[in-house]
Order: structure tokens, then C-alpha cells, then sequence
């Protein structure tokens, strides 16, 4: 059976072209913005532009004005703080299940993973490889994951911030830091005390949102 090719619609398309440019700063927070200017931006018609301005208003990315199009929000750091609090949170919806899942292949397959992380040596490596390792890391312990919808929407906030920070968080002295952190969420894990897990979940998730947030908004205007 061959695989199944999605085709986004049209209005998908636009939804993510103007949210990679509103992430982006390309279209800058408080810029109005109108149905027929964007239409004509993107050589489209005005009904996509629709379905998207409705989308990205559920989002809070737009505040959609009756009549007048809509004006962008602000993207700032609370902004982005509170995607990582979301995005914690969700990610903390995996231990009970990783903890019942567990066993000694499971912390040797995470053990290794991270044991690549710590052989990244030079600030190329580093840009070239950690994002992968990272989420192969979090993809094991995720991988028992019983809630659909609140694993699309961990992916959807995912997705948002590495439109925005890309590589520019992705540092040496930040990939040895994630190690150490990653040490104490197995051994957290292996204790199999939630509570304990938990605590580790969120030093680690608190600290990697301070390190992307920073380097979001290095040099921009908040």
C-alpha cells in the first residue's frame, strides 16, 4: 500500500506563511493588517486570507478587528515564556506512562542518546546535531504518550518556537548544561518517584525557555 500524501489547502498555506512571518517579525507586533492587503501579498484570493486571520486569532497571535481587518499581537517574551510553561506542562503529561513503561533497555537507549549529546565537542557539532539528539531524547521518553490531542499541541508549540529561535540557542556550553539535565530526568525516572520526575522536568524546561527566550530577543526590540 503506498503512503498517503497529504495536501494542505490553501488556506493552510497562507495560515503558515503569515505565521512564520508574524513569528518572524516580518510583519511587526501592532502592524494592522487587512484581509485584501494580504490577499494581495500572498497572489491570493480573499477567502483563504479569511479562514487564516480566524485561525491565527485562535492562536492570540492576531485580534481580529470587525470590519477593519486585524493588528497583530504583541510577540514578546511573556509571549514566549508562556508557550514554554504550556509546552512543560504538556511534556510533563509523559511521565506517569514513561514511568510505568520503564526498564533497563529504556535507560540504556536514553543513556545513549545522551552520551551523543556529550561527545558534541566544537560549536559546529553542536548547531548541527543537538536539535536532532534532543528530540530523540524526549521522542524515548514520550514515546507512551496517551493523549493525542495534547501531543498535536506540544508539536504545534514545538513548531512555533523553532520558527523563531532556529540554531541560536544551541550552544556548547548549553548542550553540556542539557546533559546534566538529562542525567537527572533518567535517574528521576529510574527512582520512579513522580514528584521527583517532576521537579526534574521542570528545572529542565525552565532553563531551556530562559535560554531560547534570550536568544529570541537578542538585539530586538521587545
Amino acid at each position: 500500500m503506498e503512503p498517503v500524501i497529504e495536501k494542505k489547502t490553501l488556506a493552510q498555506q497562507v495560515t503558515e506563511k503569515l505565521r512564520v512571518e508574524i513569528l518572524q517579525n516580518e510583519l511587526p507586533s501592532g502592524s494592522h493588517i487587512t484581509i485584501q492587503n494580504i490577499a494581495k501579498r500572498y497572489n491570493t484570493s480573499p477567502l483563504p486570507v479569511r479562514e487564516a486571520f480566524n485561525a491565527l486569532a485562535g492562536e492570540n497571535l492576531l485580534e481580529l478587528i470587525p470590519y477593519k481587518g486585524a493588528v497583530i499581537r504583541p510577540i514578546d517574551r511573556l509571549f514566549f515564556e508562556n508557550i514554554y510553561d504550556i509546552m512543560t506542562a504538556l511534556e510533563m503529561l509523559s511521565i506517569d506512562s514513561c514511568i510505568s513503561h520503564w526498564t533497563p533497555e529504556l535507560r540504556a537507549r536514553l543513556e545513549a542518546v545522551n552520551d551523543r549529546i556529550r561527545a558534541l565537542k566544537t560549536e559546529k557539532q553542536v548547531r548541527a546535531s543537538y536539535s536532532q539528539y534532543n528530540k530523540e531524547f524526549h521522542g524515548l521518553i514520550e514515546q507512551f504518550y496517551s493523549n493525542n490531542q495534547a501531543e498535536e499541541l506540544l508539536a504545534h508549540y514545538r513548531n512555533l518556537v523553532d520558527l523563531v529561535v532556529g540554531n541560536r540557542s544551541r550552544s556548547l556550553e548549553r548542550a553540556r548544561e542539557a546533559v546534566g539535565e538529562h542525567e537527572r530526568l533518567i535517574e528521576s525516572l529510574a527512582s520512579g518517584s513522580v514528584s521527583e520526575a517532576r521537579t526534574a522536568f521542570l528545572e529542565h524546561g525552565y532553563r531551556s525557555r530562559d535560554v531560547s527566550v534570550q536568544a529570541m530577543f537578542a538585539g530586538r526590540a521587545n
